[in-house]
């Protein structure tokens, strides 16, 4: 009889450890993987994207930016059913800020800048680019592409002030990953 309400003791204890499974809502998650290829110019694989220097007074409100700067990533060789690609500029919890949708400022030393990050934006109308938002709204535009190429997508990265307080000058270093969406 003690070897049976042990087990029971045993049984129970066991069950009262697991996590409650009572669901609060569903995330489905939907993609598509397809045989689309461009050929991504090595040169632009691994790109460094230097701002000039600028004084705090340019960035003077939260979300203002500055020293928007040119950057593309050229792609040839489009094979497959696309008729149109663009970058998509990947989530990354270390890299990204999304309450402020900009790249963190990087560096750990003490000349680090504080309150300022990076902003990206679609070249061909100076919207603001959503990194990592999936989907039509998330601020890169379609660029027709053909079999031969070369085709330039044209981006922008600048200065983002990232808070209400004072800006700490210093240095600053953001980073972020891509990859090439296809329709």
């Amino acid at each position: 009889m003690k070897k049976l309400s042990l087990l029971a003791a045993t049984f129970v204890a066991a069950f009262a450890s697991l996590p409650a499974t009572a669901a609060d809502g569903t995330i489905n998650i939907e993609g598509e993987v397809t045989s689309n290829t461009c050929v991504i110019n090595a040169a632009d694989t691994n790109q460094t994207i230097t701002l000039p220097k600028i004084n705090v007074s340019q960035l003077a409100a939260q979300g203002a930016s500055a020293a928007h700067s040119r950057f593309v990533i050229r792609i040839s060789g489009c094979a497959g059913s696309a008729t149109n690609a663009r970058a998509f500029f990947e989530a990354n919890g270390v890299n990204v800020d999304y309450t402020q949708n900009a790249l963190k400022n990087l560096i750990t030393t003490t000349d680090k800048a504080q309150g300022v990050g990076f902003a990206l934006w679609n070249e061909s109308n100076r919207q603001r680019i959503k990194i990592g938002t999936p989907g039509n709204d998330h601020g890169t535009s379609w660029i027709p592409v053909s079999g031969a190429g070369p085709v330039e997508l044209g981006y922008e990265a600048s200065y983002l002030r990232t808070t209400t307080a004072a800006i700490v000058p210093g240095k600053v270093r953001g980073q972020v990953q891509f990859s090439i969406d296809y329709n």
